[in-house]
């Protein structure tokens, strides 16, 4: 994750999800809801197609449609991270 955090600020930077293609490893979190919980899993896959916004992953035996937003490259920051550290806004740039 060293690779997306900025040597200035020490925050993360922001992930161009629009270089995810096929064949690339992403993580993602599944949510199962019950009656009486609600139980989140992160899962990690290969994208097997992709669509504008949206795209197919197997992870396992498994094949789910996810939003674009709401994965990550594997070894990138999940939103979980930039809640709690933040992210990067000065770009690399002296301030």
């Amino acid at each position: 994750m060293s690779d997306y955090q900025c040597d200035i600020c020490k925050k993360y930077k922001a992930v161009d999800l629009s270089k995810i293609k096929i064949g690339d490893d992403v993580k993602f979190t599944v949510k199962v809801s019950t009656s009486r919980s609600i139980r989140l899993t992160s899962k990690s896959g290969t994208v097997v197609a992709r669509d504008e916004n949206a795209l197919m992953v197997r992870a396992r035996k498994s094949i789910y449609n996810i939003d674009l937003s709401e994965v990550t490259p594997e070894g990138a920051p999940n939103n979980l991270t930039y809640a709690l550290f933040g992210t990067c806004e000065c770009e690399g740039e002296n301030t």
